[in-house]
This record gives C-alpha cells, structure tokens and sequence, in this order.
C-alpha cells in the first residue's frame, strides 16, 4: 500500500512541475483534479521508492530513498527534488530514517531490500549531520541488503 502512494506521490510531482510553470496560483491551491493523469515511467524495473522521510510540520521537507538512485531531497512538499547522494559506488537504498533529536542527522541504509536483477548490493550505512550534504559510512560494508 505504502509503495502504491509514493508512486502516485512521485508522478503527481513531475506533472505538478511541469504545469506549475502554467499557473498563476500556488501549487498547494491546486486540487489533484486538475491534472491529467498520465503514464511517465519508466517502464522497466528502475525509478522504484524503498523509503520516505520527513520532517514534521510544518516543515515541507523530506527525503526520499531510490531503490537504484540514491536519496532525493524536497524542501516544498516535492514540487522539486535535488539529488543529496554522493557516494558514486553505492546507489541501491534500503532504508533511511531521521534523528528524532536532531533533523540535520540523517541515516541512509544501502541495498534495497527487494533486490531485482536490475540494481547493486549495497554498501553498509551512512551518516549525514548537515541534512544530507555530506555523507559518512558508518560501517556494515558487508552487509549487502538494509532494509530497516
């Protein structure tokens, strides 16, 4: 159920994106009815989500783990995203979770937990403590699959 909505939640904002530039009010305003809904991809195993994190409200922050694409960042409720990843060798993420003391302490768990043939193993677990600038392995390289 969860893996259904962050697909939706990931199409709505690329066509959000695109007829943002069209609008003359906030996106916010606009109703999901207003848009056309329509297929964007991809049409083979990539572009799957493993994880959403984000910050409580009303903060329009959160982060997003890639099964094969590294974690993505919103800071406006996802009309845009920015890619925060910057470990080349490992891009398959299982699982990512927040700080609950602390939102500039991120942790990022490699390998998707439903690996397919079409991504890596991952590469342990990483720490962030700027909000996902800058990353730092923490250890569990050998571990291939963190999906918790």
């Amino acid at each position: 159920m969860i893996r259904r909505s962050l697909v939706w939640t990931a199409a709505f904002a690329v066509v959000a994106t695109s007829a943002h530039a069209q609008l003359t009010q906030p996106i916010d305003a606009i109703a999901p009815d207003a848009f056309r809904w329509r297929s964007i991809g991809p049409a083979n195993m990539g572009g799957r989500i493993t994880d959403v994190e984000g910050l409580p409200s009303p903060s329009k922050t959160f982060y997003v783990a890639a099964a094969s694409g590294g974690v993505w960042k919103t800071t406006n409720n996802g009309v845009t995203f920015q890619s925060i990843w910057t470990d080349d060798r490992v891009v398959a993420m299982g699982d990512l979770a927040i700080a609950p003391t602390d939102p500039m302490q991120i942790w990022a768990g490699t390998g998707e937990e439903d690996s397919r043939n079409s991504i890596s193993a991952g590469g342990g677990i990483f720490k962030s403590t700027d909000a996902g600038a800058t990353w730092e392995r923490k250890g569990l390289e050998a571990t291939q699959v963190i999906g918790r």
